[in-house]
């Protein structure tokens, strides 16, 4: 049986045909930001033309929160203005019949690591330390949403009382002290003459202080969220990606050198963090598979 797989980005939304976690065709157009029902049209061109080609079981989509998962509505992602209260499940669903699912990206992008994985953990943590931070949560092959749907929406958690925050943070949030776009906006309110967060750790390459001393606190804060949510969640192994880690992939050893002096005696031993070896498609994998009947067991 063939599946779906939409990944909707603030940049590109792609639209894949999928079968046996493998990819068989996949179009790519810009992403509509402003009007989600021109958006979700280019979508339904894209999947009406693969369904006259093979029968469809499903169709999954990945999009950027914050999601209302039970409700299946898009709520108001910051890199989509004009998605706000979109219930594109029910659109996608109503105008082609067939059965529709949606997850957060993270969540996603947490299953398409699990999938990867030859020999299958029993619970896999994921984050992504990009731009901002997002997590995901897999158990026995299953994403975990928690009793709301908002389960791993880890960006807000506090790592650092009373430290730097923007946005509607909390003082010291996990993405106001780790991201790119906190440690970012910290080297500008500390009068750093930066372009972007790589700007930042060249500095600190060069023996800027005040570089170091962000990025410090910067991976400090993230052990520290990282530890926390290790021992809530007792995951087998834990996967970073995202540009911050990519990139400077030196935070790998050091966080789990850190997260390992954090957590309780008894799990030091148990601690496996590594980095993510997901492709470009992983988004659409995912997507693909909550879709099938296999996942909707």
């Amino acid at each position: 049986m063939y599946t779906i797989g939409i990944d909707i980005g603030g940049t590109n939304t792609r639209v894949a045909l999928i079968s046996k976690n493998e990819i068989l065709e996949k179009y790519v157009f810009s992403t509509n930001i402003n009007n989600s029902y021109e958006n979700t049209n280019e979508i339904l061109k894209i999947v009406k033309s693969l369904a006259e080609k093979v029968e469809i079981e499903g169709i999954g989509i990945s999009c950027p929160g914050p999601l209302d998962l039970i409700a299946k509505t898009i709520l108001n992602p910051p890199n989509l203005p004009g998605w706000k209260n979109y219930k594109i499940v029910e659109e996608i669903s109503k105008a082609t019949g067939l059965p529709t699912y949606i997850e957060n990206d993270a969540n996603i992008a947490a299953l398409a690591e699990y999938l990867l994985i030859k020999e299958k953990p029993i619970s896999l943590q994921f984050l992504t330390i990009s731009t901002g931070i997002g997590a995901g949560f897999v158990h026995q092959g299953k994403i975990y949403r928690g009793a709301h749907g908002f389960a791993q929406e880890v960006f807000n958690i506090v790592v650092k009382p009373g430290a730097y925050s923007y946005g509607n943070y909390n003082s010291g949030a996990l993405e106001s002290v780790s991201s790119g776009s906190g440690i970012y906006k910290q080297a500008l309110a500390r009068g750093l003459q930066v372009g972007n967060t790589k700007d930042v750790f060249d500095l600190r390459e060069k023996g800027n202080e005040e570089a170091a001393e962000i990025i410090e606190e910067a991976v400090e804060a993230l052990a520290v969220g990282i530890a926390s949510i290790i021992q809530i969640m007792d995951p087998e192994i834990t996967v970073l990606s995202g540009s911050l880690v990519l990139n400077n992939q030196w935070i790998i050893n050091e966080l789990e050198n850190r997260v390992k002096e954090k957590v309780h005696q008894d799990l030091k031993d148990k601690i496996s963090i590594k980095l993510s070896e997901q492709n470009g498609d992983s988004g659409l994998i995912g997507a693909g598979y909550i879709a099938t009947a296999e996942y909707n067991l």
